[in-house]
């Protein structure tokens, strides 16, 4: 379509097709565990396991084009800069 202008072009940089909703609920960090019984193995006084998350996901606009809401983002423009990584931790803490 075509931009209304006033003499020269406008460079696409204040032109309102550009712009994205950029509304998101996101889940940073989730950690789950479960600390087992006292003396449940015989030596064992306390053990606990646990699944953590990190960066699992976030919902947004489906509008939205860039990878994440908050990537890169100077002066209101999203530059496409990579989201966090998502990591999963499987653990185990022990006291004898």
């Amino acid at each position: 379509g075509q931009t209304p202008r006033i003499d020269g072009t406008t460079g696409g940089l204040y032109d309102s097709r550009w712009l994205y909703d950029g509304t998101y609920a996101r889940v940073k960090n989730v950690t789950i565990g479960f600390t087992m019984p006292h003396n449940f193995i015989k030596g064992i006084t306390n053990a606990r396991i646990y699944v953590s998350g990190e960066n699992l996901f976030y919902i947004t606009n489906k509008d939205y084009g860039g990878y994440s809401p908050e990537s890169l983002n100077t002066d209101g423009g999203d530059y496409g800069a990579y989201p966090d990584a998502r990591t999963y931790i499987v653990g185990i803490n022990i006291g004898f």
